[in-house]
């Protein structure tokens, strides 16, 4: 088998990859596009990627920005964006508490009072429809720690399930409201109410500890616990501990750029045996190991353009969905 024909099984092969990914859902997770965040519904503090809900503040008059849009994991401030997360304090002087930057596809909810600082509550609520089954997640991140608590763990969050969970939550001192689907429910965290009719059917958290000076590449599995199709997904980006209050350290910051769900073909390992050449696709990466007579070893996309030659017995291009 010559060369040229590698290429063209290579391009078929990518087509099929591209095709399964194109028709699964997606989130937006390029973070390009932003809009004004209304943490009450009315005032504005800060933006929001588009397609997520910011954590940033409006309480008894007071504001905080915790999610701000930076540079894109490119060094491109223009054009691109990517979501830079923080840990601050929100109140006056020795009145108030540490609060968690973080982004969600569902609605934020809190209950806080000035005079009731320790029973303070949040979390999310809902989340986006989605009816497909991603394997994975795919984020690119950085991280730096404050001074207060630099052991701090950061969370990427996701669960699909299907149907709802009914709860209550608190809405003043001694007073609560029905709710739909909050994520401690959802997760078994807390029993829901009678007459819920969710059912859990994938989840995944993942910890992010220590700091991360440069732009890498988290790839988070997704687990499931059902054959079931989802109804509804949310996923939760913290750049604290998202479960406890008490761990939240100020100035802990994450930076998180070009998420995407990853979905991998049931025809994972395809090989071509007249070269000794094995080409399969996993996590939105295209490997390619074997050895072609001495020869490199060329991928293109299906615009001809050359994304990979090498003489090395394995290769791997990445972001394969996005070729």
């Amino acid at each position: 088998m010559n060369r040229r024909l590698l290429k063209i099984m290579l391009g078929s092969l990518m087509a099929m990859v591209l095709c399964f990914n194109v028709e699964a859902q997606q989130v937006s997770g390029s973070f390009t596009d932003w809009e004004d965040c209304l943490p009450n519904g009315k005032n504005v503090v800060g933006e929001q990627p588009v397609g997520w809900n910011a954590s940033n503040v409006y309480q008894f008059g007071f504001m905080r920005k915790l999610v701000f849009k930076d540079e894109d994991r490119a060094g491109v401030v223009s054009t691109s964006f990517s979501a830079k997360l923080t840990n601050d304090f929100v109140g006056l002087g020795k009145l108030g508490a540490n609060v968690p930057g973080f982004i969600s596809l569902g609605k934020m909810w809190v209950y806080a009072s000035l005079t009731d600082i320790a029973g303070g509550d949040g979390g999310v609520l809902g989340g986006m429809d989605f009816t497909s089954r991603p394997d994975s997640v795919v984020v690119y991140i950085k991280r730096q720690l404050g001074t207060e608590n630099p052991n701090e763990a950061a969370k990427v969050i996701t669960y699909l399930w299907k149907g709802e969970f009914k709860s209550k939550i608190k809405t003043g001192k001694g007073e609560t409201a029905d709710a739909i689907d909050r994520d401690k429910y959802i997760l078994g965290m807390e029993e829901p109410l009678e007459g819920s009719t969710g059912v859990l059917i994938a989840k995944s958290e993942y910890a992010i500890e220590g700091t991360f000076d440069n732009w890498t590449r988290l790839s988070i599995p997704i687990e499931y616990l059902t054959n079931d199709t989802p109804e509804k997904m949310n996923i939760i980006i913290s750049t604290g501990n998202y479960w406890v209050r008490e761990d939240i350290g100020k100035g802990n910051t994450l930076w998180v750029d070009d998420l995407e769900l990853i979905y991998n073909p049931t025809n994972q390992n395809i090989v071509i045996d007249n070269n000794n050449v094995k080409v399969y696709s996993e996590d939105g990466r295209l490997y390619v190991s074997g050895n072609n007579n001495n020869e490199p070893i060329e991928v293109y996309n299906l615009q001809g353009v050359l994304l990979s030659k090498s003489y090395q017995e394995e290769i791997v291009v990445e972001n394969l969905s996005r070729q």
